[in-house]
């Protein structure tokens, strides 16, 4: 081999190829004493800055106070995300004191809890940097930006989950990137997965968007996998182990933690509420508020008062005094999944002609082909279907599904009866009585429309405001399956309420992984009927590295507060990302060469390394938000923002070795441009800023007064 040809000596000389062995690198300096005293005094500075004393409850605090609220009465609730942070605010206000209604919460003291994350996720970034072995000027430089950013210093003083997601996200991040800085195997190399994988399980448990830091981290361990296994000094055995203890602390301790906060969860919501009517009645059966049902009736008899709840989306067949703006024009017949309505109660009648409350005197059960009608008690009317389409589904083979005509009104007409076809039965019946006999919470079964042969079903599909939201109900020709089936929840008839002789329902234990499995799905069928609303203060996640909307967050008694984005931050991380880009896309070029033995500077691997993992991880939480078709916040760019300012404090570190002096001045452009605007804007977070004060602002990007008219003008 010629002195051309030789690898260069990062290069080791394998059997069959020359190789680049992983090297552990070494640990980065300690700070100096002056990096000691100004460290901690910009950490408390920060917790005069982020104290924003906001006065009352904002919007953007609602959800999580009547969660807390909820907690505080043991009422079970489905709510879209994981439930950590709720419960992080419910035990803090145990702690204050400040659960006894929605008015007390939150309290001053409570919002320094999100303040303390948001100086403590300060610093985890400069305990990243320092493991990236970043000097302390750019340190600091990153947990300046992070002190002067608005849209951080507004959401650290909300009782919200963004703060709480911010900390955890960076505690993986600070886990992950010291671990490739620590001997494999040893006491403190597992002690970095353990607190990455710590900070992912508290992640995940705070917010889904989490998952997308799952697959950062994941990405992250299958490039060192890959690394390793070019490394012919690592035996294939040790390779095994590598992979195992990933796994271990990157995927079974996060889901760990996640399972473990769930049976927290489930535990502290011991009554029925809000969420009872999304649950089935095996769920509600381990409530501790559940006697009634426990008390049921099985049989369902002619005259039964009973709800029907839909087999997959258990929602309830419901109907109000409220009629379609479509179609018939009469009253209309939905679904709902609130368990405590009134309106969801239906009587079961023959399809005789029968007297208020002759049913009631006697029991006659009700069996597989019977014909039936349903009378609605609240209103008096009857469910029939009509030869019209119905309001959303509007084709031939749909038609709508309304009531009307009074029990005194009602003369034969097979357009209000139905046949029950009993199909199958819940798993927790004992035998096959309920193919036979029509029996609450067992058997499942279809309503077959005499008039037109239409089976009536539900979808998830919700109709307009007119109709509240509502699913929609409808009777189709030759329907799928799963959207036909029903069962009944609760059932009640004079004779058999008082007739203990009369079998009552019953329910095989129900465990925690039962239980655990039923409210995921009952948060997916949440989080799917979102799909598609307008929600106030939604944002294209497009429009969000550009910082060019603003949100107004409250009002105390200097004005409105406001959320604006810090545009030289927003601005700077966006060109780091994309220089990054295209840096790794030429470095990726030069290295795949197969004639050329590619060698790079230590400064120069060192930042490869590095901004690898912060593009990916702005890459990975915000991309995915593109193509999400329920409503998204500006908030949730947050996480990526955070990647930015790592990456910017990388790439600066990056010029300071490659060209010392310009490396200089791009750090007090950088930071000057971003104190200015943090001062310029510093009356939009007091409540004090106006549009002529905005409009007047030396400012150079009238871009961010152009945001805040368009607030003005909501």
């Amino acid at each position: 081999m010629s002195q051309e040809q030789r690898p260069p000596a990062s290069y080791k000389k394998g059997k069959w190829r020359p190789y680049r062995p992983v090297v552990v690198a070494s640990p980065p300096p300690a700070p100096s004493p002056f990096f000691r005293i100004v460290f901690p005094i910009i950490l408390a500075a920060t917790v005069v800055i982020r104290n924003l004393q906001l006065e009352h409850p904002v919007a953007a605090e609602a959800a999580t106070i009547e969660r807390v609220v909820q907690y505080s009465r043991g009422e079970i609730f489905v709510d879209t995300q994981p439930p950590l942070a709720k419960l992080a605010f419910y035990w803090l206000s145990l702690v204050l004191g400040t659960t006894q209604g929605v008015n007390t919460i939150p309290s001053d003291w409570t919002r320094y809890f999100p303040v303390l994350l948001g100086v403590l996720t300060m610093a985890l970034a400069h305990a990243t940097l320092r493991a990236s072995k970043c000097g302390p000027v750019t340190q600091l430089l990153a947990v300046a930006l992070i002190a002067v950013d608005h849209t951080l210093i507004v959401h650290s003083n909300l009782v919200s989950h963004e703060s709480l997601l911010l900390f955890t996200t960076a505690l993986a991040v600070y886990g992950l990137q010291k671990v490739q800085y620590e001997t494999p195997f040893s006491r403190k190399w597992y002690k970095c997965l353990f607190v990455a994988g710590l900070g992912l399980g508290l992640a995940l448990s705070t917010r889904y968007s989490a998952i997308f830091t799952l697959a950062w981290a994941g990405l992250l361990a299958a490039s060192q996998l890959w690394s390793l296994l070019g490394d012919l000094l690592v035996l294939d055995v040790k390779w095994f182990q590598h992979l195992v203890a990933r796994v271990v602390t990157l995927v079974v301790w996060p889901l760990t933690i996640y399972c473990s906060l769930f049976y927290v969860h489930l535990a502290s919501l011991p009554f029925n509420g809000t969420g009872s009517g999304l649950l089935s009645p095996e769920f509600k059966s381990t409530l501790h508020d559940s006697d009634a049902l426990l008390s049921m009736p099985v049989e369902v008899s002619y005259g039964s008062t009973v709800t029907i709840k839909h087999n997959q989306l258990e929602s309830y067949l419901h109907s109000h005094d409220f009629n379609y703006r479509t179609g018939s024009g009469e009253q209309q017949v939905t679904l709902l999944d609130d368990a405590l309505s009134p309106d969801n109660e239906w009587i079961i009648e023959s399809v005789y002609k029968n007297r208020e409350g002759e049913l009631q005197k006697h029991s006659r059960p009700i069996k597989d082909g019977d014909m039936i009608r349903f009378f609605h008690k609240q209103t008096g009317k009857y469910m029939r279907v009509h030869d019209l389409r119905p309001p959303i589904s509007e084709h031939d083979y749909a038609n709508e599904v309304s009531c009307n005509s009074s029990r005194a009104e009602l003369m034969g007409d097979i357009n209000y009866d139905y046949k029950i076809r009993i199909l199958a039965k819940k798993p927790h019946a004992v035998n096959d009585l309920p193919l036979i006999k029509l029996r609450a919470t067992e058997s499942v079964f279809q309503l077959v429309h005499q008039g037109t042969k239409c089976i009536l079903m539900s979808h998830k599909d919700k109709l307009p405001a007119w109709g509240f939201g509502q699913n929609e109900v409808l009777c189709v020709d030759e329907p799928t399956i799963p959207n036909t089936l029903w069962y009944i929840e609760s059932n009640s008839h004079p004779v058999l309420d008082d007739d203990l002789s009369h079998p009552r329902v019953a329910f095989r234990p129900y465990g925690f992984f039962q239980k655990f499995w039923e409210y995921h799905m009952a948060m997916l069928r949440v989080h799917q009927g979102q799909d598609g609303q307008e929600v106030e203060y939604s944002s294209t996640p497009a429009i969000w590295p550009f910082a060019i909307r603003g949100r107004p967050i409250t009002s105390n008694e200097n004005g409105t507060v406001y959320s604006l984005g810090n545009i030289p931050i927003y601005y700077t991380g966006l060109l780091f990302v994309i220089i990054g880009l295209f840096n790794h896309f030429f470095h990726a070029v030069k290295h795949l060469n197969p004639f050329v033995y590619a060698t790079d500077s230590q400064a120069s691997e060192l930042y490869y390394a590095n901004s690898f993992s912060t593009i990916a991880g702005w890459a990975l939480h915000f991309i995915p938000f593109i193509y999400l078709s329920t409503p998204t916040f500006a908030s949730e760019y947050l996480v990526s923002l955070y990647f930015c300012i790592l990456l910017i404090a990388q790439y600066v570190e990056y010029q300071i070795s490659k060209r010392k002096y310009f490396g200089y001045v791009l750090l007090v452009l950088i930071l000057g441009t971003a104190v200015t605007f943090y001062l310029q804007l510093l009356p939009a977070l007091n409540g004090g800023w106006t549009a002529e004060q905005c409009m007047s602002s030396p400012w150079a990007w009238g871009l961010a007064c152009l945001s805040f008219l368009d607030i003005e003008t909501l």
